[in-house]
């Protein structure tokens, strides 16, 4: 390991609990659920990945508290309180297996989603908020406000649902968030908070939600039961729906940094185990959900100025998913655990990879969007462009062909690059025929990946020509001109993967020459770069 990464793979107590190393999976709403609302097999099979992987704490996405003051669709929040005995029995199985890796799973439980809801995940028009306000996707769906006692009903849910997390293995919880814009985060803001009881009026009123939430849920399963808040330093939102971008210099209607240090005080000193600290929200999704073109590591900077006035441990995420920078955040004090989100629906290998020096073999995150947060908005199972195993890994484990099977893939673009891998880890024998003279020449936005494509082709002793033309095709086998020279090559098995433009006049040529035959990628019709490496992956995965 290199000496600089060392820092990362030193133990992290939160409360009473040790963390192995120094990265926790950050929570997101990936889960598959059962008709129950509990944690389906595919879910659990997707947290034991990442554990296996290395990662040292799992933090689940969130946990419906209740389900009939803000009634939901079924989505990919489970909710204790729909059928308890059987909730715990999954996150039992699922806690085991975490555990058997020597990862802890804190799970995180949320009062909410308040005015950041997208309208189709709520039902009979039961669209609540701190006090009366419109949605934010859609301004003409009103919210109304919570009563006193339905947020007392919220308080005692918390508790509820935390003792159910606690009974099922958790070691920990995270409550979702005085962050990003949800229901809890709409309570603390003064922008969309103007209560007159006791949780409004004043900074303490507006806080006295999430302070009563940490009480009673230390009161249920004791306060040696560690409980960690999602917090967001700063909201950058300059109205409503319209946030503050980079470099930007607008007043901030939402919360500032000054009152963002305060509530880190109070909130720690009143018992919060550690923070998990971003900043933005869904008025300024870019900031809360950083796409590309945001810097790397880009809250870490607010990390730092909360580490300075707080005493428990501060954990951050933001485009962390780079080693060196995760070294950097812990060596340098800026952090005391790196957060992976999307970094680990790329690749769940990520820790162990840079344990044991391998980094080069990490499939990185390209904050694109496309296969996470894309599907979500289409309501679909989210996953991952770069990685089609996230979050159905049991459907797709390989495994290993009985017989070396040869395959040719004519065109070495990434598709045909990312497809020659994955057969290669298959056990299949793979042959590259490529007329430019490197692979993957048209340029693919993907710097990072196409440097970890070279290095693995070369670790599975792909076997690839450059500058071949093919020339002629019989069965079982084709002839390239390579170089001015005439080669015949091996080809039982034939792939066409060109283009950037549909080309297929060549699929069309042989398709009744060659026995397996496919037509893939460009060749078949021009794709993303998400639909071109699921399609490679779905047929490997039947050849």
């Amino acid at each position: 390991m290199k000496k600089e990464y060392e820092a990362l793979f030193t133990p992290l107590r939160i409360g009473n609990v040790e963390i192995r190393n120094r990265f926790a999976m950050g929570p997101m709403a990936m889960g598959q659920l059962t008709e129950h609302w509990a944690y389906a097999q595919e879910s659990i099979d997707y947290f034991k990945e990442r554990a296996k992987g290395g990662t040292g704490l799992i933090i689940t996405g969130a946990n419906f508290i209740e389900n009939r003051i803000e009634k939901h669709r079924k989505a990919s929040f489970p909710c204790p309180l729909e059928d308890p005995g059987e909730y715990m029995t999954q996150l039992k199985k699922m806690s085991d297996g975490i555990h058997s890796y020597g990862s802890k799973l804190f799970v995180q439980l949320t009062a909410g989603l308040g005015r950041s809801a997208i309208p189709a995940m709520i039902l009979d028009n039961t669209f609540v908020a701190p006090s009366e306000t419109t949605n934010r996707w859609d301004p003409s769906i009103k919210h109304r406000a919570l009563t006193t006692e339905e947020v007392y009903e919220l308080i005692k849910d918390f508790a509820t649902c935390a003792m159910l997390a606690k009974m099922g293995g958790a070691d920990g919880i995270e409550v979702h968030a005085v962050h990003e814009g949800y229901l809890l985060d709409n309570f603390t803001m003064e922008m969309f908070n103007q209560r007159n009881d006791e949780f409004g009026k004043d900074m303490m009123g507006r806080l006295r939600f999430p302070l009563a939430i940490l009480k009673a849920v230390k009161k249920a399963c004791g306060e040696d039961f560690p409980v960690i808040l999602r917090f967001s330093l700063k909201s950058f939102i300059r109205s409503e729906r319209h946030g503050i971008l980079p470099g930007e210099d607008y007043p901030e209607m939402g919360r500032d940094i000054k009152e963002g240090l305060q509530f880190a005080k109070i909130l720690t000193e009143a018992g919060y185990d550690a923070l998990n600290v971003d900043a933005g929200s869904y008025d300024a999704w870019y900031w809360a959900h950083p796409p590309f073109f945001h810097e790397r590591g880009l809250y870490l900077p607010f990390a730092q100025k909360v580490k300075e006035v707080v005493d428990v441990p501060v954990l951050t995420a933001g485009r962390m998913g780079y080693p060196e920078l995760a070294a950097k955040a812990v060596n340098e004090n800026l952090c005391d655990m790196v957060v992976l989100g999307r970094p680990l629906l790329a690749d769940p290998d990520f820790v162990n990879k840079m344990r044991l020096d391998k980094e080069a073999d990490i499939r990185p995150c390209l904050s694109c969007h496309d296969g996470c947060f894309g599907r979500a908005h289409q309501m679909r199972l989210m996953s991952c462009a770069v990685n089609p195993r996230c979050n159905r890994e049991r459907e797709t484990a390989f495994t290993k062909a009985e017989e070396k099977k040869s395959i040719l893939i004519i065109g070495g673009g990434l598709v045909g690059c990312e497809l020659a891998i994955w057969l290669a880890q298959q056990g299949k024998k793979t042959t590259i025929v490529e007329m430019a003279d490197k692979l993957m020449s048209t340029g693919a936005p993907a710097d990072m990946n196409i440097q970890m494509i070279m290095e693995l082709l070369e670790h599975y002793h792909t076997d690839i020509h450059l500058n071949a033309k093919l020339t002629k095709v019989e069965e079982g086998k084709i002839f390239v001109n390579e170089n001015g020279e005439t080669k015949e090559i091996e080809a039982p098995s034939v792939i066409i993967a060109l283009g950037y433009r549909s080309e297929n006049s060549l699929y069309h040529n042989i398709m009744t020459i060659a026995k397996d035959i496919y037509n893939i990628g460009d060749s078949s019709h021009p794709k993303d770069i998400m639909e071109g490496i699921w399609d490679a992956y779905e047929l490997c995965s039947h050849l």
